[in-house]
């Protein structure tokens, strides 16, 4: 087997999709190129860390019916209602990305700069990196490592509940879109059911009214015939 014949075959030895025959010459081609074996394992870390994304962050779908296109204004309705639900939905998916990237980032500031809190005459003082100024004589103590701990968890359990509350707010939006679609999609089939009861009771009275003239004529006929019959020409 070829070095560009292995690589080919990197993906379906990954995801087990090769015969005996196939896996044996595969993995001898493994054993003598370190570089087929480095570009597997670069593979292997890259599937494991989309399974875990995959676990650890659900995917929420949006249900999405199809209405089909009749011509009448329920059908027009629901697609505006559809394509507004759209947009609400994406405005409040980026706000709560927003609100999870704010949260993040006060994370990583905290643990990446060197913070510092002090309470001054006027205020609080926050600073980051080095202090190479001493604090003048009249200002208090920093605050202590537990005060920042406790100042830092306040701030995420309240970024936590703001996302809590996205969450909920996105739930119930979708529900409330869902709810409109099946209101949307009953009203366009009541409609479409009136509309074929209409066409069939006109067919059926067309129907009626020709076999109507039908007899009328068959009668006239039948009359002509026995009059005929009855009351011969005089030769």
């Amino acid at each position: 087997m070829t070095e560009q014949e292995a690589k080919l075959k990197l993906m379906d030895y990954l995801y087990d999709e090769m015969d005996e025959g196939e896996r044996i010459e595969f993995e001898e081609a493994l054993m003598i190129n370190p570089e087929l074996q480095k570009e597997l394992d670069s593979l292997r870390s890259t599937r494991s860390l989309l399974q875990t994304e995959s676990k650890e962050i659900p995917h929420r779908e949006m249900l999405l019916l199809k209405i089909p296109d009749a011509g009448t204004d329920s059908a027009k309705e629901s697609h505006q209602t559809h394509k507004t639900g759209a947009k609400n939905s994406n405005r409040l998916s980026y706000t709560i990305l927003a609100a999870a990237a704010a949260l993040l980032l006060t994370t990583l500031l905290v643990t990446w700069s060197n913070l510092h809190i002090t309470r001054t005459d006027t205020g609080m003082e926050i600073t980051f990196g080095q202090t190479s100024v001493q604090a003048p004589a009249d200002r208090s103590d920093s605050i202590s490592e537990e005060e920042i701990i406790t100042l830092i968890t306040q701030l995420q359990q309240e970024n936590a509940l703001l996302f809590s509350e996205l969450l909920n707010e996105s739930r119930l939006e979708q529900q409330q879109q869902l709810e409109n679609v099946v209101t949307d999609l009953a009203t366009y089939y009541e409609e479409q059911r009136r509309q074929d009861l209409m066409l069939i009771s006109e067919t059926l009275l067309q129907m009626e009214e020709e076999t109507y003239f039908r007899l009328m004529q068959t009668d006239e006929t039948i009359e002509d015939l026995i009059f005929a019959l009855t009351y011969p020409a005089n030769p």
